[in-house]
């Protein structure tokens, strides 16, 4: 009785200090180390940068492409009905930087174009539930490390299948879009084992902001290089950086906690503390006769179609249009396909 006593005054002292820290705005470290970047959030600022470099590879193309092609390619069928219709805006001195921004290495027409912009899809969606599986079973640090670091290597040989022939180009996309389906739910079990209920919003926030920061300066810097350097210079920029995240990433990432080498005790006790523990590490079974006839989650479902509609529509397509149609230099293009994103 004594004993069980003893084990209840532990439990309730354990729980005083978890809500006084949590009270203090306390991360659990201890306060020399206050000045150090927690494990937690080192873990998430990786991750944010992860995010911000796939996706930069990922825009990358959508901006080179207006650079890689031939406008008269693209627009011929809409100057054949120039007469009924004003589809194309005219060429301002203002607007362009001279014959070279339309002279393009490529005669590929609008539907090469699409099939190319749009192939990354293809692959995407096919790794969704798989890379959930896999990381949940074996761990996410090296899916998540490998989606951003194949990405950069399929980004630096895409000049090189560009020249060859379009199909090559289109098959890189397409493994792209596969290595980078497993970013999302690798991403999501890691911030699932190492974020605190209080701080998961902010820890969330933090790691995808990433997408939204990586297309802004993408668009940006994906004209900037381009119009400097040529349009083969986004692919091995962007690329190359991956090699110095993902040497960054075998460093700091980590699959849990208890898995860290470097973690101060009290940070790791905060963190599975706040978290609380699971029985075991085998699977349940999914309850997917109530998850498809769920009201909730088909309202969520039909929300966040909506949205990526929206989003990856315009990511995709804009750079093109802004080029091609409204015929603006590939530097404003840029600048201007990166606005609605960094608003």
């Amino acid at each position: 009785m004594a004993i069980f006593s003893t084990k209840i005054e532990d439990d309730a002292k354990e729980q005083q200090e978890f809500i006084r820290t949590q009270d203090a705005g306390s991360d659990g470290t201890d306060k020399e180390r206050h000045l150090c970047i927690p494990a937690r959030y080192q873990l998430v600022l990786f991750l944010f940068m992860g995010f911000f470099v796939m996706f930069s590879i990922r825009v990358n193309l959508n901006v080179a492409i207006v650079a890689m092609t031939n406008a008269s390619t693209t627009t011929e069928s809409l100057l054949l009905n120039a007469s009924k219709v004003n589809n194309i805006c005219p060429r301002e001195a203002g607007n362009i930087t001279g014959p070279s921004q339309h002279a393009g290495k490529f005669d590929w027409d609008g539907k090469t174009q699409g099939l190319i912009l749009s192939s990354f899809f293809w692959g995407f969606i096919l790794t969704q539930i798989p890379g959930g599986w896999f990381s949940r079973k074996f761990g996410a640090k090296y899916p998540f490390g490998l989606a951003v670091l194949l990405s950069g290597l399929f980004g630096l040989l895409m000049p090189v299948a560009a020249t060859w022939h379009y199909s090559a180009l289109l098959t890189l996309r397409i493994l792209q879009g596969v290595v980078q389906g497993v970013s999302m739910p690798a991403a999501h079990h890691l911030l699932g084992l190492w974020a605190p209920p209080n701080e998961r919003s902010r820890m969330v926030m933090i790691a995808f902001t990433g997408i939204q920061m990586g297309t802004v300066v993408a668009s940006i810097l994906s004209g900037v290089l381009i119009r400097n350097l040529g349009w083969e210079s986004g692919f091995y920029f962007f690329g190359g950086v991956t090699f110095v995240w993902f040497a960054g990433w075998l460093y700091i990432g980590h699959e849990s906690p208890s898995t860290h080498p470097r973690i101060s005790p009290k940070e790791r006790h905060f963190i599975l503390f706040a978290i609380g523990t699971h029985p075991g590490d085998t699977f349940r079974s999914t309850p997917w006769r109530h998850i498809l006839t769920s009201l909730p989650v088909w309202a969520i479902c039909v929300g966040y179609f909506g949205h990526n509609w929206g989003f990856y529509t315009l990511l995709t397509t804009m750079p093109s249009y802004l080029g091609k149609t409204l015929q603006y230099n590939i530097q404003t293009n840029g600048i201007i396909s990166a606005m609605p994103y960094l608003i």
